[in-house]
């Protein structure tokens, strides 16, 4: 089987252009995709509060016309989330999802200003992530979901993973 993986970065449904991608999964003789979906950036017009949509999505639903074009090419299609940082604005809501290191000090992202790496063990992965793959599987029925980044980044130390340990 001949995998194709289209990892979008959040402004590509701006200018992306469908026809080429859809061309070069035919080309290559592409037997499945993994698509970007959502997770620290949804690339679909999700109803999830705190699940962060590209402001480059518009009216579009890029993940949609993707999937529907794979179809039509008979490809299987399996979708990537990246459950690994949350945003500003779901932080100030949900502290409790943020990982904590040994000093008991919330977890920065490291390359991403304004954003923090969440925990891999907490409600954010266990409830939010799981709403978040429901939506993405009620909608699309795609064949299954790759997490990237799932395990999070070394020891968190927050209250949920003490409680856990």
């Amino acid at each position: 089987m001949r995998w194709a993986q289209l990892t979008l970065v959040e402004n590509d449904p701006a200018h992306y252009d469908l026809d080429f991608w859809l061309d070069y999964f035919k080309r290559i003789k592409a037997d499945a995709a993994c698509l970007s979906a959502g997770g620290c950036t949804a690339y679909y017009p999700t109803a999830i509060p705190y699940h962060h949509r590209t402001p480059w999505l518009g009216d579009g639903d890029p993940l949609g016309d993707l999937i529907q074009g794979c179809r039509d090419l008979a490809m299987t299609v399996i979708v990537r989330t990246d459950p690994h940082a949350i945003r500003q604005d779901a932080a100030d809501a949900h502290p409790e999802w943020i990982a904590v290191d040994a000093d008991g000090n919330p977890r920065r992202h490291w390359a991403m200003p304004g954003m923090w790496v969440s925990c891999a063990l907490g409600p954010y992965n266990y409830d939010f992530m799981t709403a978040v793959h429901r939506e993405i599987m009620e909608r699309y029925q795609v064949e299954g979901i790759f997490g990237n980044r799932w395990s999070g980044h070394g020891i968190c130390y927050c209250q949920s993973c003490s409680d856990l340990f």
